[in-house]
């Protein structure tokens, strides 16, 4: 099989349709010489610097710009390294003023992070109905407009 070029500039090779779920989970984790949660690091660490340096037109990119950029940085790729087994995504539309702009996480308000600062309304709401379902942490939670 072909592989081919995928978002962000990942390498996709399709596999052969596995007998079960569980054989088709050991091909994807147990391809490359590095165990996945190294891998998963080496994607994300790059994913941040690409995202970092996106432009969206004259939008206000605060992983890059500000004095915390370098903060929400590394809050993210810690989010982003925690999710990492993830099944459910959900997607917002974008970064609220008082959100991810400020606590860098997409959907989540620096209050809720370390307790102090501002809360974000549709942050308190998405956290308190994933917590009520039990499933708060195994959502990755993300905006369409970083």
């Amino acid at each position: 099989m072909k592989s081919r070029q995928g978002f962000c500039g990942a390498r996709i090779t399709p596999i052969s349709p596995a007998p079960s779920r569980k054989a088709a989970s050991c091909d994807a984790t147990s391809a490359g010489d590095c165990p996945p949660s190294v891998r998963v690091r080496i994607v994300t660490e790059g994913f941040i610097a690409r995202l970092a340096a996106a432009e969206i037109g004259r939008t206000y990119n605060f992983y890059r710009e500000g004095p915390r950029a370098a903060l929400l940085r590394e809050r993210l790729g810690s989010y982003l390294a925690e999710r990492a087994g993830a099944r459910v995504l959900v997607v917002g539309e974008a970064p609220g003023y008082r959100g991810a702009r400020v606590s860098g996480i997409p959907l989540t308000s620096e209050r809720q992070l370390t307790g102090a600062g501002p809360a974000e309304a549709t942050a308190t709401v998405v956290h308190r109905v994933l917590a009520d379902l039990g499933l708060e942490e195994r959502v990755l939670l993300w905006n369409a407009v970083p």
